[in-house]
């Protein structure tokens, strides 16, 4: 018997793929022989190419070409490939009231908002940086009401179901304005004439997809349930930024819809078409293997959905009539629905305590507001969401999250906490935790020192300045400050100040009940790790190994603990620098 594994896993976990790892070596201890490699895909840093590399690679090991040629053959012959089609109106008796009501005295394509018993009301949205502005620059502190059942600890997360802006939405669906007017008036009477308010009537009608195969009629299969309006499904349900998953599959798509175009085309449609398949190339190599960097590159021209319609929508999304007697568009809004993910929820270190008020929780947003390599604008559709709450008016969709990011258990512990950034989230909760332990009547009068270590670009971006002066005053914590960017001061990050800090760090480290805290980018944690790593040799006479172990040991005890975004790789850079160097050594020779 021969075996392939593709472990699925995530380096921000420790055990990276342990299950795939050891799968593979019990089929192996059974009998079992590998015709590939273990294949590790990492989920922080996009599984999807991965997964469909190991896909195509496993259909050309097992599968001879000349029969895969054969099943096409077969299949073109006996088939035809799925079509997808809306079928509009009062599809089911099941469809939500709420959702198809229509008041022509409000504005006809209105903001979807949730039902009270599925949200939670925002009660406070302040700025936190000096001159802060959405638009550009932006960390917002946020507040929301909790009903009595719902309760967290510090270290929780926050996982909120965000809204898509009504500007991604509206600019969505003007690239299929025509079919939607079409529909509108093919559906019956409808109080509106003009073309803006009949597309506007449109999407607020429930819907449901059919996918028609061999003359068989079937629901098709959606991440949301329908019926739905088509309002609710681009606000809530439908992801409209773009994976590496949905590259492909889109390319894959838009190049078999070229196939049905017209001989003849505009020059215009006729260089986006070249552009087009000059995409596909860029993303796939001549064996169809997805590229990473052409789809990051991709991505970079078009990282959501409507930028990329928007400048094919004439070839595209448009009747092409007028150049042949091509009637129907190459793409349907059907099939763009059926190819785009559900828009999933985000995860936010809760930065309150319940000590404070059980009834509230409030987390801190860095609003993502910035352009990619190509030049193109991007904005982080949930931190743009949840930063223009109108506090006491609006309600947010989410749910806590409980985590294995917890504090010292005993006041008499050495802290060691560092957070860059919106990393201070946690340590914000965690400190509060700590004043009221440091307040409580009858106390320990053993207080273990808390060292926060802190980054930002300039004192106007420090987070929560007075809160943290006055914890620094009352002794609950000792803080250390990074600036980056102040004018007339030499640039300083949190990794620097360990250095600095190195002897007592050192010292800290040694002593068998500190606790290390770091929250933020993997980038800064991994800066932080060396740093703790040379503390370590320098002031405590370890080698690299033996220091790595000590931390690998802090770990195992739950006192070395992250809550990180990106990829984590230092607790095993000792090893891989070893094989790398084994590795170039053996292609030299």
């Amino acid at each position: 018997t021969k075996i392939a594994v593709l472990a699925l896993g995530s380096t921000l976990y420790p055990d990276f793929c342990r299950a795939g790892i050891q799968l593979e070596q019990k089929l192996s201890k059974a009998g079992g022989q590998k015709f590939v490699q273990i294949t590790k895909a990492d989920d922080a840093t996009d599984s999807e190419p991965t997964v469909a590399n190991w896909l195509h690679l496993i259909k050309r090991l097992v599968m001879p070409s000349h029969i895969e040629a054969q099943l096409k053959l077969q299949a073109g012959t006996n088939s035809d490939p799925i079509e997808y089609k809306i079928r509009w109106g009062n599809v089911s008796n099941s469809v939500d009231e709420n959702s198809i009501e229509v008041d022509n005295s409000k504005d006809p394509f209105p903001r979807f908002e949730w039902s009270d018993e599925e949200s939670f009301l925002c009660v406070r949205n302040d700025e936190l940086i000096s001159n802060g502005d959405i638009e550009s620059r932006s960390t917002r502190f946020i507040t929301f009401a909790l009903p009595n059942q719902m309760t967290y600890e510090s270290g929780d997360h926050l996982a909120v179901h965000p809204l898509n802006s009504l500007d991604m939405v509206r600019r969505f669906v003007g690239c299929f304005t025509e079919e939607l007017k079409e529909s509108a008036l093919r559906g019956g009477p409808c109080p509106f004439s003009e073309s803006s308010a009949l597309v506007a009537w449109q999407l607020r009608q429930p819907f449901a997809i059919d996918a028609i195969e061999d003359g068989n009629v079937l629901p098709a299969q959606l991440p949301f349930n329908t019926p739905t309006t088509l309002s609710k499904a681009l606000q809530a349900h439908i992801d409209l930024s773009l994976r590496s998953g949905s590259v492909t599959d889109l390319l894959t798509l838009v190049c078999e819809s070229l196939e049905k175009a017209p001989e003849k085309l505009s020059t215009a449609n006729q260089e986006k078409k070249k552009k087009i398949l000059n995409l596909h190339c860029q993303v796939f190599d001549k064996s169809n293997i997805t590229s990473k960097a052409g789809v990051e590159s991709f991505i970079s021209q078009y990282p959501t959905i409507v930028d990329f319609l928007e400048e094919f929508c004439a070839l595209l999304c448009s009747k092409l009539e007028n150049e042949n007697t091509h009637q129907n568009p190459l793409l349907s809004l059907a099939q763009m629905i059926m190819l785009l993910p559900r828009l999933q929820t985000r995860y936010y270190s809760i930065s309150s305590s319940p000590k404070d008020d059980p009834s509230k929780v409030s987390i801190t947003v860095g609003v993502l507001n910035t352009k990619t390599s190509a030049g193109v604008r991007l904005s982080g559709v949930c931190s743009n969401y949840i930063a223009r709450l109108r506090p006491m008016k609006d309600r947010v969709r989410f749910s806590i999250r409980k985590s294995s990011f917890r504090g010292p258990t005993k006041l008499s512990s050495p802290v060691i906490m560092i957070g860059a950034g919106t990393g201070l989230a946690p340590m914000m909760g965690f400190l509060s935790d700590r004043e009221h332990e440091m307040n409580a009547p009858g106390g320990s009068g053993v207080i273990g020192g808390c060292h926060l270590f802190f980054g930002c670009r300039t004192e106007e971006e420090r987070l929560y300045p007075s809160t943290i002066d006055h914890w620094e005053q009352t002794q609950v914590l000792k803080h250390h400050l990074a600036l980056s960017r102040e004018p007339n001061s030499p640039k300083t990050y949190v990794q620097d100040l360990l250095d600095r800090f190195g002897a007592e760090l050192c010292q800290l480290l040694m002593q068998s009940d500190t606790h290390y805290y770091i929250c933020g980018d993997s980038k800064v944690a991994d800066y932080c790790f060396e740093s703790c790593v040379n503390a370590l040799r320098k002031h405590g006479k370890m080698s690299r190994v033996s220091a790595v172990q000590h931390i690998k040991f802090m770990r195992s005890q739950g006192r070395w603990q992250y809550d990180l975004w990106g990829i984590i790789s230092h607790f095993n850079d000792a090893k891989r620098d070893v094989r790398k160097k084994k590795q170039a050594t053996a292609k030299t020779w």
